[in-house]
């Protein structure tokens, strides 16, 4: 007889949902992880006096009526977690102007027509097919919580928009260039040039933090991922952390235990990988699965990873919290592998003190520092990126390395290490267009939840995985979700 009803290996975003919502509706749940803290890269840490999170920006998810907020609602939890508000969303500096995005969709346009008048009429029209998409897109994402929805129910808007990469969506609409490097800001947050990304994937991510809220967890994202693992306990389940599934044992086509590092087994009814997909073969052992994952590492392939720079400076003064730097309006270039760490590559900068100083000391700032790189094969010399990155940093923030009371630094093995997904990716799968893959192992109760599944990455993504997979085994044992 199993000893649980369900086992989840990992406890990313993905992960805690899952088990929570599982939880809620009776069933018992073991949840192993292999780091000493639960939440994958929904983690933070502190350095003499300032807390930084580990690899996130923002999330969306947050509003009253947003995934997150509807989840740890339903575990109790909702009064125990603060969010900061990311407002704007993001401001973006390209050479000759900056772009602030407000988290109204209405201001957003107002602040593009703005710097395009001539231009009003295709700013519309994408808007308008932005929100089309969207609003059937998040629709199609609802029902799979509650239902069994067939991707062919999806409206022929959102279907295109599933076909198409971003940068044919922007050509339907915007003849100018610079508009479409803009429209194109948050290209780097999901990984792809916009040749190559989904434009759904895009669409999905720009507007769901219009749509769904921008914020910060107050006091770090670790406060989140602890309080779900806590609400998960007292509902009767276990969290268990520092124990590394080293194994997925079967039987026909049945999984029926896992196998730790620690020598315990545990079996149960159903099991849930909220862990990367190579290494969820790997458990499996067989060669049917190492097989099927290589080829997945082939097409759609894997994300790209960051090299994170984390600083602690004093007396600095910064106004925004949420900056992208785009030093050329090539926004193809800036993925291309020759370029990483060049004077005209991308940053992405995060300064949650901006809305939230008590992270720092007095008149102090946590600064954030994202550069896309594949693999710890680009990073040659971890000092020398470094220099490199700062070098850039210091066009915005002339003489911020003199500030510096804290230096911190991680690279893709990092993100490796503490995660497990495939060399530090930061999305799981590359979001390509026309991205209709069966993320599985033919096995009738493993089930995949996360940015590793078929919703794609980013958090709000992996949470909607984390959700569905609860609702597919709530529904298998003849019950429902109801958010």
């Amino acid at each position: 007889m199993a000893e649980y009803d369900v086992i989840l290996i990992g406890t990313g975003i993905g992960g805690l949902l899952c088990a929570g919502m599982l939880c809620n509706s009776g069933m018992k749940v073991l949840c192993l992880e292999k780091n000493h803290n639960p939440g994958g890269y929904l983690t933070s840490f502190r350095r003499r006096g300032f807390l930084f999170d580990s690899a996130v920006d923002c999330i969306s998810g947050t509003s009253s009526d947003g995934l997150i907020t509807r989840v740890i609602e339903k575990l109790g939890i909702k009064e125990d977690i603060e969010y900061t508000k990311v407002s704007p969303v993001r401001y973006s500096i390209f050479p000759d102007l900056s772009v602030t995005v407000p988290d109204s969709l209405e201001q957003y346009r107002e602040e593009l027509c703005g710097l395009f008048p001539n231009d009003c009429k295709g700013i519309d029209g994408i808007l308008g097919a932005f929100t089309d998409i969207y609003i059937n897109a998040l629709a199609a994402a609802e029902s799979l919580i509650c239902s069994d929805y067939k991707l062919k129910s999806l409206p022929d808007v959102t279907m295109k928009a599933l076909c198409m990469s971003y940068q044919e969506l922007l050509d339907d609409f915007i003849p100018d260039k610079r508009l479409k490097a803009i429209l194109s800001d948050r290209c780097p947050f999901i990984g792809l040039p916009p040749g190559k990304v989904s434009a759904l994937s895009m669409v999905n991510l720009i507007m769901s933090y219009f749509k769904q809220g921008a914020s910060r967890v107050r006091g770090g994202y670790q406060r989140l991922s602890n309080r779900l693992s806590e609400a998960i306990r007292k509902q009767g389940s276990e969290v268990h952390t520092g124990k590394k599934v080293i194994r997925i044992l079967t039987k026909g086509n049945r999984a029926v235990s896992v196998v730790c590092d620690t020598g315990e087994e545990y079996s149960s009814k159903y099991i849930v990988s909220n862990a990367d997909f190579f290494s969820t073969a790997t458990m499996l052992g067989d060669k049917a699965s190492l097989r099927q994952a290589q080829n997945y590492l082939k097409n759609p392939g894997h994300s790209i990873s960051f090299f994170i720079v984390y600083l602690g400076v004093e007396g600095v003064e910064i106004t925004r919290s949420s900056i992208g730097y785009f030093p050329s309006y090539n926004m193809n270039g800036f993925f291309c592998r020759k370029n990483y760490f060049k004077d005209k590559q991308t940053l992405g900068i995060t300064v949650a003190t901006v809305e939230e100083p008590e992270r720092a000391p007095d008149n102090c700032h946590t600064v954030v520092v994202h550069e896309m790189v594949q693999s710890d094969e680009d990073i040659k010399d971890r000092k020398q990126c470094i220099e490199l990155v700062m070098k850039r940093l210091e066009r915005l923030f002339p003489s911020i390395t003199s500030h510096i009371m804290v230096i911190d630094s991680a690279t893709p093995g990092t993100l490796c290490r503490y995660t497990g997904n495939y060399r530090g990716a930061a999305f799981g799968w590359r979001q390509i267009p026309n991205r209709r893959f069966r993320f599985d192992f033919n096995i009738d109760n493993l089930y995949i939840a996360g940015h590793w599944g078929e919703f794609g990455g980013g958090v709000l993504a992996a949470g909607y995985s984390g959700v569905a997979t609860a609702s597919k085994i709530i529904i298998k044992e003849g019950g429902r979700i109801e958010l």
